[in-house]
């Protein structure tokens, strides 16, 4: 070391051992990333397993995360990357992306009440490196409104889109071949990224 840091933030309820980020895990460890994943408080809570109403509980969880492992002497500081999939992309706009120097957004969130470059907006102001994987049929986000806000988020903003839902499942495809494609594009990116040590965000 010191080695770049990925963080992976969750879904709301596809969590830290699923397969997409059991295997981004791995390759990301193999590509000599540090990498830290976690699950949501929220996800153990027995009486209520609901996220918090205004996500703030969410944005200290993550900002406490990122804040540990960027003191650790094997981390690099100035090479800190956040993957945050679908609700935790949400979380990450709140405040915890000002810690990275680069985003991974995973089939980002978003509607017609919440516009992607709502949501998404300091993207656009910071110009920070970003990647997003996501496929044009995901019914949580309108593919339209990523391609629309491309202009916007400039060079720095990569886009990969594959079929399937929003997991990047396919019916009756048993093989994984979907899955593993938008495993080997986040993979690819943070390859990248990772000859490219200078610092780009806030």
């Amino acid at each position: 070391g010191p080695f770049p840091l990925l963080v992976i933030a969750p879904a709301k309820q596809y969590l830290m051992k699923e397969k997409i980020f059991e295997s981004l895990a791995q390759g990301a460890m193999a590509l000599g990333y540090y990498v830290v994943r976690f699950n949501w408080g929220y996800t153990v809570n027995l009486k209520n397993r609901e996220p918090s109403a205004d996500l703030s509980a969410e944005v200290k969880e993550l900002d406490a995360v990122l804040e540990k492992f960027l003191r650790k002497p094997e981390v690099d500081p100035g090479r800190i990357v956040l993957a945050a999939k679908s609700f935790g992309s949400k979380v990450a706009m709140l405040g915890p992306y000002q810690k990275a120097t680069a985003i991974l957004l995973l089939t980002p969130n978003c509607s017609a009440e919440e516009p992607f470059l709502k949501l998404y907006r300091p993207l656009v102001e910071t110009k920070q490196k970003t990647q997003i994987v996501i496929s044009t049929t995901d019914p949580y986000c309108d593919i339209g409104q990523i391609y629309g806000a491309l202009s916007e988020l400039g060079p720095e903003t990569t886009i990969t889109t594959l079929a399937g839902d929003h997991n990047f499942v396919l019916p009756n495809e048993a093989s994984g071949l979907n899955e593993e494609l938008a495993i080997r594009a986040s993979l690819n990116w943070l390859n990248l990224l990772k000859l490219k040590p200078e610092r780009v965000g806030p």
